[in-house]
């Protein structure tokens, strides 16, 4: 007997422990955005973006979950952030966490969240090598994403002290 589920034909490790349904699918998303939001709260404090637990949960959820239930995880933890709720780092939340220089980050976990699923479907967390490519591609994926809008937030930023020093100094003269 077969029962409904969003998880593919492919089995993952949450496939061999918990039978399929959609129900246990649903507390799967569940639980991976609160590891998610969990982890977010651990970090070590950098400006402008702090490194956090966000990016190991991440990997572990895409690669535990598969790529369909990952990804949905992930964008839950996204929109319950977006809503409000403080599971960003630093108990941090709303859609301008979003559109700040973390947003870009947390869009990146969506795709690393499917592409180590999609490695998990097809065997890859398996070997020890295929596991380490599978992280390191999703870990790519983050800082793929995210460091452009952290890096050009953090340039403008940066330079308005330059700014207004340059302007200061050409107007003195």
């Amino acid at each position: 007997m077969s029962s409904v589920s969003l998880a593919t034909r492919r089995p993952v490790l949450a496939d061999r422990v918990i039978p399929r349904s959609l129900l246990a699918d649903a507390a799967l998303v569940v639980a991976g955005a609160a590891l998610t939001a969990g982890l977010a709260q651990v970090a070590v404090p950098l400006w402008p973006v702090p490194i956090t637990g966000q990016t190991l949960a991440v990997l572990l959820v895409g690669g535990t979950l598969g790529a369909v239930r990952g990804t949905l995880s992930m964008v839950l933890y996204a929109a319950v952030g977006a809503l409000g709720l403080p599971v960003f780092s630093d108990a941090s939340s709303g859609l301008g966490t979003l559109l700040g220089p973390t947003g870009g980050y947390i869009v990146g976990f969506v795709l690393a969240a499917a592409l180590t699923g999609w490695l998990a479907e097809r065997k890859w967390d398996r070997k020890l090598l295929g596991g380490m490519v599978s992280y390191l591609a999703g870990s790519a994926i983050v800082f793929a994403v995210g460091l452009p809008g952290s890096r050009s937030r953090w340039a403008s930023t940066c330079s308005r002290p330059f700014r207004r020093a340059s302007t200061r100094s050409s107007s003195a003269a």
